[in-house]
């Protein structure tokens, strides 16, 4: 999938004090809603046979989730967009709660 227009864009409001992350959105295909609730797992591709292994998001996941206490959504329009959103606690649990 080509990326013709990217949007990093963080978000430091007062009402996210206690999570914040960017929100990375593209203007492509889309992604069809059967196969939204298979993004994050492992092995899950929707490209041919030895073009990609399908581990990039579900990593992305367990580093957000697991690693940070963190959440990664996805929104998306098939034609229009898709949108993934990253939130992460302002206080790292590595980091035992300092920083």
């Amino acid at each position: 999938m080509k990326i013709h227009k990217l949007c990093l864009e963080g978000h430091h409001t007062r009402a996210r004090r206690r999570r914040r992350g960017p929100n990375v959105r593209d203007n492509g295909i889309g992604i069809p809603l059967e196969d939204r609730d298979k993004l994050f797992q492992p092995f899950f591709t929707t490209k041919p046979t030895g073009e990609g292994t399908g581990l990039g998001l579900s990593i992305s996941d367990e580093i957000v989730t697991q690693q940070h206490g963190g959440t990664i959504s996805v929104d998306s329009e098939v034609g229009d967009f898709t949108e993934f959103t990253v939130r992460l606690p302002r206080r790292s649990r590595a980091a035992g709660g300092a920083g």
